[in-house]
């Protein structure tokens, strides 16, 4: 059976957040001096923060929409943005997403799915017969990953598994876990790097994902276990609700691997933003908007130190234990974080009103 590999052979880059892995992996081996700080900044993805009205939802960071037979508008329209941004470090993208829900059941998928999913797999392996490496959604559970090569009817891919010590196993074209649609980032043709204009843009694009994004996430899943009909809680307002579903911790709404694996994304993206926001001031120094962004950089700081400590309490696992007690004190350092976040948001509109 023939194999094909890019000569590159692009690497997944550590991180939760796994569109920032996965495209940093990806400009990489592009040629572009690019890392996850960079793609998640410029981005916005790490401004935002994002999480389930009612329960804890391992679908929030990556607002997909989950088992929805449509994904809607609004969400579309956020990776939209989220992709306009990442085009500021130097590539232009062609961003493929089919909306119709791709399932994967034990029983065969139908005619037409199959057929959606052999039309992908073919696009993507002119790409990669093209030298270009692709960014899938939903290659390994659903999560971003890179297809690096092909092999019969097998993806052969760059995911977080390589970060966790698990082999990087082929993935079948129809048995992709993409949650939402069938998504694939295609890169073009290079442009010139981040531009003075871009760094500005990525202020206002932080602040506003840090605000809650302009869009409103509301969706139906019929037959869904908890909620048929559900909403995404962003910005500032997330550790609020977050911090009442662990401080009620009512029967099916908090989940122990779930709750962890949020708490992991949120972490990082305080972490990427505070380190994205002192990239911008040193790159920006002797400006009137340095100062502004070096205290928004110290309260995300600040943010990030209490997620630590989250963390601490809930490390990532696929089983753990919850009782009230410790839920409870998890909840008041979700509701601490509120305040750092809010200091960091007022201090970006203060680098934005300023930006010279």
């Amino acid at each position: 059976m023939s194999k094909t590999i890019i000569t590159s052979e692009p690497q997944y880059q550590g991180c939760w957040l796994s569109y920032c892995g996965a495209v940093a992996g990806a400009l990489q081996a592009l040629g572009l001096t690019v890392d996850v700080v960079d793609v998640a900044g410029y981005s916005g993805y790490t401004f935002l923060t994002n999480v389930t009205q009612g329960w804890t939802d391992p679908g929030s960071p990556t607002l997909h929409s989950g088992n929805v037979e449509l994904t809607i508008p609004s969400v579309l329209d956020l990776w939209a943005e989220i992709i306009r941004g990442t085009e500021a470090l130097g590539v232009k993208i062609d961003h493929f997403w089919d909306p119709r829900q791709f399932r994967v059941w034990r029983q065969p998928l139908d005619s037409e799915t199959l057929s959606r999913a052999r039309g992908l797999f073919e696009h993507i392996n002119a790409e990669i017969d093209r030298g270009q490496p692709v960014v899938v959604w939903g290659l390994v559970v659903p999560e971003y990953g890179i297809v690096k090569g092909y092999e019969g009817d097998h993806y052969l891919v760059s995911t977080f598994r390589s970060d966790i010590g698990q082999p990087e196993v082929p993935v079948k074209y129809d048995e992709l876990q993409a949650k939402g649609g069938l998504e694939a980032l295609f890169f073009r043709e290079a442009t010139k790097g981040p531009t003075a204009e871009d760094d500005k843009n990525a202020v206002t694009r932080a602040i506003s994902m840090a605000e809650g994004t302009p869009y409103r996430f509301e969706f139906s899943t019929p037959r869904h276990p908890v909620r048929e009909h559900q909403r995404y809680i962003t910005g500032p307002a997330a550790f609020d609700e977050w911090a009442s579903v662990l401080e009620e911790s009512r029967p099916g709404t908090v989940y122990y691997e779930y709750n962890s694996y949020v708490a992991a994304c949120i972490q990082e993206a305080k972490r990427l933003a505070a380190r994205f926001t002192q990239r911008l001031l040193e790159k920006h120094a002797g400006r009137s908007q340095v100062q502004s962004l070096a205290q928004a950089a110290e309260a995300y700081n600040q943010a990030e130190a209490l997620m630590t400590r989250f963390v601490t309490l809930f490390p990532y696992a696929d089983t753990g234990e919850m009782p009230l007690e410790k839920c409870r004190k998890g909840a008041s350092v979700l509701r601490a974080v509120k305040p750092h976040e809010l200091e960091a948001l007022g201090h970006l509109r203060e680098a934005s009103e300023v930006w010279d």
